[in-house]
């Protein structure tokens, strides 16, 4: 099956004080990859995409950001709940 396949590239930051954190994620691009053929990958800036789609490249990667970009904010949001309810767990791991 072919498609889309779509990578954010992300920098994510924990800060700790006080016995508090702060989570923050920045993505500055998005990554397209077309499975179907030895395509070049595209790399779209995030803000060409959200909030307002105003990317002017190919008809394919158009399409795809306009399906998919949208649902960047909330898979950031889940891995941020996720990192964040780990941190607050704790683990026995002593590395």
């Amino acid at each position: 099956m072919y498609g889309w396949e779509t990578y954010a590239d992300f920098t994510l930051k924990v800060r700790c004080k006080d016995g508090k954190i702060q989570i923050t994620m920045t993505i500055p691009s998005l990554t397209y990859h077309w499975t179907a053929e030895n395509c070049a990958d595209v790399t779209v800036p995030i803000y060409e995409v959200l909030p307002e789609f105003i990317y002017d490249g190919g008809k394919l990667i158009k399409k795809a950001s306009k399906a998919l970009a949208p649902k960047v904010p909330g898979d950031v949001n889940a891995i941020i709940k996720i990192i964040g309810e780990r941190i607050i767990k704790g683990t026995d791991d002593d590395f």
